[in-house]
């Protein structure tokens, strides 16, 4: 599922057409906007976020803090309590992020995968959890410091990335949950200049259903998804089930690979811009203390892990 708040980014068209060509997994996107449909297996659900933020509050006997959408995230591990009536009838639910571009999910969590796991995947951009008591619950189970849990993530409007491994990845091994992992995905930092991975610059082709990396001797390796962290993309032409994905844009093109190598670079500026806005929210936001608390807490949690393995 896809809570959305506010204006889709302008190339929201390349995460639409890849999630429709995975048909055998419904997409619930709760949002404000008019600009979305119901389509397939798209399900719009029209809501504020006032209203989504009160489905939340329903189940907690305390004031919760969520004063903008970007603390959402924090909310992904409830979701499965929180909004049960719109899940009732799946076995599996999940989270993910609008930054995405998925390739043929299901070829990479297959149903011989899903019957011996309790959740897929750490990262709070993709998550997949087990419809049951145990995981729709499992967020509510305290630890011990440094491990962050929901009384004091739900009391603060500070991002505690609950969702990853601060919070429901200690818990997940501290409970000794059955996590299916994957290296097969691009994680794509906002703050390098270019997509590298495994050593290599690349660049993205989805074709058909299917995403591929593709470094520069034109060797493609098929990936389940590419994460693009808040990129400020454009798109180039009408998006069909082709496209090639460069730092800064997305090629509505039939595989024109010696253009979107010359376009590689277009993200030339992106670390200086990102750590020039990352700065500048983290003053607005009055939030240097919490952050240098948090930085401290992560490296204690490292330390923590050892103890629970």
């Amino acid at each position: 599922m896809l809570p959305y708040f506010g204006k889709f980014p302008e190339w929201f068209d390349a995460w639409k057409i890849s999630a429709l060509n995975n048909s055998s997994i419904d997409f619930l996107i709760y949002t404000d906007s008019d600009n979305i449909v119901s389509q397939g297996n798209l399900k719009v659900i029209r809501t504020s976020f006032v209203n989504f933020k009160a489905k939340l509050q329903s189940i907690f006997d305390f004031t919760i803090k969520c004063d903008i959408p970007y603390k959402l995230c924090d909310y992904k591990p409830c979701y499965g309590k929180a909004l049960h009536d719109d899940l009732k009838d799946y076995d599996f639910w999940g989270h993910c992020d609008a930054d995405m571009i998925f390739g043929n999910i299901r070829k990479y969590i297959s149903d011989d995968i899903l019957d011996n796991i309790e959740k897929v995947f750490t990262n709070g951009f993709l998550t997949i959890y087990r419809n049951n008591e145990k995981m729709n619950n499992l967020f509510l189970d305290d630890g011990v410091y440094p491990e962050f849990n929901y009384k004091e993530v739900y009391s603060t409007n500070h991002p505690c990335y609950f969702d990853e491994y601060s919070g429901m990845g200690l818990k997940c091994i501290r409970k000794k949950i059955k996590v299916f992992e994957n290296k097969w995905f691009l994680d794509l930092s906002v703050s390098d200049n270019s997509f590298h991975h495994a050593g290599k610059q690349i660049i993205c082709l989805f074709d058909k259903g299917r995403l591929y990396e593709v470094d520069e001797n034109g060797i493609k390796n098929e990936v389940i998804f590419v994460h693009i962290q808040k990129r400020e993309m454009k798109i180039f032409g009408v998006l069909g089930n082709k496209f090639v994905i460069t730092p800064g844009r997305i090629f509505a093109v039939d595989c024109d690979f010696d253009k979107a190598w010359f376009d590689i670079n277009q993200g030339r500026n992106y670390k200086y811009k990102y750590w020039i806005k990352r700065t500048v929210k983290i003053i607005k936001d009055k939030s240097v203390i919490w952050r240098i608390k948090k930085y401290i807490r992560v490296r204690k949690q490292f330390k923590y892990l050892r103890t629970l393995r």
